[in-house]
């Protein structure tokens, strides 16, 4: 076999900085790479000679042999080298040559509104595009509002921006009627409405893979609207109307996939399909399938961290990962419960992202009550996994009656398709790391189902409803969305996986 000769993408080229610093300039991909020294004599010595040559020349400049390597796969998994991600490579050029992204939606996704009226409250509703503005003032507004019904903010930058007023205190939209039908809607027709208004909870954004479009989990009612009305796919054509200009950007980002490791988005596109089409295939409760999921997460960063030097890599170690047995997955979960240290390890995170918002909790707002809940069920959460961890600690009674509340196929059902439709979604990544993202999906599952609980006990029913769960699993993403709690995700993304893999159990 001849030997492998890494070279650089001929589109690729080394330019130096303004800083006395070098990058290479990807013009397909539309980035540029910073390169410390380590990658830049690396870089000079990509000239064509067989692998081992450049990894030992290299190396006799002093520079470590491992340090070499991560930074040789470094450039593989950033589609730097000219046989690495080819097909990624590929349908960027193609796009940048006019080619155009196809709809991409998950295959049984749907949606309906249920006129809960829950997306009307504690949003900042806006900003509007000036058609939206053009719109509204064209209509006689004066029967459904008395005041003023749009806010003006300023931007940093100077700008005017436009938005939907709202009551103070409830903080809903101040055309939400006391039936929880939108105003605007019930006089003038749906399309009168701001564009934002006519496409929430649907969102979408542009990758290799198409332009996704998605339900975004937040609505109210989310169990029945999710899987009601007609299919995403068919609503897309009037959808696209509907759209910013800025979703049919591509998004392309360097996702970090752990510190240090960087991984090209196309690359990562292929790891979370992988993940939701396991989501879907119903081989285990959901609980399960949250575990099975870590364990398929931890396999492809362990591997892409470390994959062996050769031509076509990373590609051919996710062609591999991809074809995993998703029994198998199932298998090795069901024999592996999780430890007392990852217990713990719920148990801390918990308690730190109730700290993060304790300042929010006398907040006597529509937002301040979705931080109490949050609170209480972070909190419930906290207080199992210590117990849990802590061989002789026990529970109160009254959380021992709450966590005996169980749930019945309907709410199993809900709990996979939010799962699913997580990893499908912009929940997958936060600040473009995956690790606090797959922090976030273990807490999500164990705080909606508490969550769920707690407000089944409190109407002292013994089995959660869908609308128990929905008011949970509302509460839950919206809050884990915002900056603080984010960045607490953030900083405890090393504890993704022992989060992922013990928190089902401590909510069952």
């Amino acid at each position: 076999m001849a030997p492998y000769r890494p070279r650089l993408r001929a589109d690729v080229t080394l330019q130096a900085e303004p800083d006395g610093g070098f990058a290479l300039i990807d013009r397909v991909l539309n980035r540029g790479v910073g390169l410390d020294p380590v990658t830049l004599a690396l870089v000079h010595a990509l000239d064509g000679r067989p692998l081992d040559e450049v990894l030992g020349g290299v190396e006799q400049q002093g520079l470590p042999r491992a340090d070499i390597e991560t930074k040789f796969r470094q450039l593989a998994r950033l589609n730097l080298l000219e046989d690495a991600g080819t097909d990624i490579v590929a349908r960027a050029r193609a796009l940048g040559s006019g080619g155009q992204l196809p709809p991409l939606t998950l295959p049984e996704a749907r949606f309906a509104c249920q006129a809960s009226g829950g997306c009307c409250h504690g949003y900042t509703l806006g900003p509007l595009t000036s058609a939206d503005v053009a719109r509204l003032q064209a209509l006689d507004l004066s029967a459904l509002v008395a005041g003023p019904y749009l806010d003006e903010k300023t931007t940093p930058a100077g700008k005017t921006r436009h938005y939907l007023a709202t009551v103070p205190g409830d903080e809903h939209c101040v055309f939400l009627q006391k039936d929880n039908l939108c105003g605007i809607h019930a006089r003038f027709g749906a399309a009168a409405k701001p564009n934002f208004c006519q496409l929430y909870p649907l969102q979408a954004v542009a990758t290799l893979d198409g332009l996704k479009v998605y339900d975004n989990g937040e609505c109210a009612s989310f169990s029945t609207s999710s899987r009601s009305g007609p299919l995403l796919a068919d609503q897309v054509p009037e959808l696209r109307p509907l759209l910013p200009a800025a979703r049919f950007e591509l998004y392309h980002p360097v996702v970090m996939l752990t510190p240090g490791a960087q991984l090209d988005h196309g690359h990562f596109l292929r790891v979370t399909r992988a993940l939701w089409e396991l989501c879907g295939r119903g081989l285990g409760s959901a609980g399960d399938t949250v575990r099975a999921a870590s364990a398929l997460s931890r396999r492809f960063v362990e591997a892409l961290r470390d994959y062996p030097l050769g031509p076509g890599q990373p590609d051919a170690t996710l062609d591999a990962l991809v074809a995993t047995d998703p029994a198998e997955l199932y298998a090795t979960v069901a024999r592996t419960p999780p430890t007392p240290r990852q217990l713990s390890r719920v148990a801390l995170v918990a308690g730190i992202l109730h700290e993060s918002i304790e300042a929010k909790l006398a907040d006597a707002t529509f937002q301040g009550s979705l931080y109490r809940q949050f609170a209480d069920a972070i909190q419930l959460l906290r207080r199992v996994g210590l117990a849990r961890a802590q061989a002789g600690r026990t529970l109160a009674e009254d959380d021992q009656r709450v966590l005996a509340i169980t749930w019945g196929d309907d709410v199993e059902a809900a709990l996979r398709a939010s799962l699913r439709y997580q990893l499908f979604s912009h929940r997958v990544l936060i600040d473009e790391r995956m690790l606090p993202a797959t922090l976030r999906l273990g807490i999500v599952h164990a705080v909606t189902i508490l969550g769920a609980k707690q407000s089944a006990a409190s109407a002292r029913r013994g089995v959660v409803t869908l609308a128990d769960f929905d008011r949970a699993h509302t509460m839950t993403l919206r809050i884990l969305r915002l900056p603080v709690p984010m960045g607490v995700l953030v900083a405890y993304e090393d504890d993704a996986f022992d989060v992922m893999d013990a928190a089902p159990a401590l909510v069952g």
